[in-house]
């Protein structure tokens, strides 16, 4: 029976179109073109260094992407999905990021100022040297899991409660 169960898998597996973990080629092709590429397929693409100034990549894919250096200023990336993806130098300022995904992304030295990242979630992302002033970061999931009041800006402000009761909120 087992035999038969394993059989059954492998053949369906097969038979799946395209099963691929890196990105389609028309995706960034069309990104690349024209600038907008909402809901593409984009993981594990090579965007580095790349000029994508006010690029509408809402609800992509961009798990393991490379954009270090990219210019993504003024971006709609909301709801995008770049987990692990590398943002190190990248510019976002002035992007739109709501609710985007960014588990485990590096974003070393990158700038976010002037951003919107309400509801986005950071958990275990590096955000070494990172530029947030003027960041709305409302509902934000932080790097350590802990979720930013209403109205932080530039700064994850936490529950003064489980700090004992300061105004800052997590120390971060």
């Amino acid at each position: 029976m087992f035999a038969f169960c394993a059989l059954l898998i492998v053949a369906a597996i097969c038979a799946l179109p395209d099963l691929s973990y890196a990105f389609q080629q028309k995706d960034l092709d069309k990104l690349l073109a024209t600038g907008e590429c909402k809901w593409c397929d984009l993981r594990k693409a090579d965007l580095s260094g790349s000029k994508l100034q006010g690029a509408q990549l809402a609800g992509a894919v961009l798990s393991n992407a490379n954009l270090t250096g990219a210019d993504l200023t003024g971006a709609d990336l909301t709801g995008a999905v770049l987990s692990g993806a590398d943002l190190t130098g990248a510019d976002l300022t002035g992007a739109y990021m709501r609710s985007a995904y960014f588990y485990g992304a590096n974003l070393s030295g990158a700038n976010l100022s002037k951003t919107t990242l309400d509801k986005a979630n950071l958990k275990d992302a590096e955000l070494s040297g990172v530029i947030l002033s003027g960041a709305s970061l409302s509902g934000t999931i932080w790097r350590n899991g802990s979720k930013c009041l209403e109205g932080s800006a530039g700064e994850c402000m936490g529950d003064p409660a489980r700090r004992g009761g300061t105004d800052k909120g997590f120390a971060f």
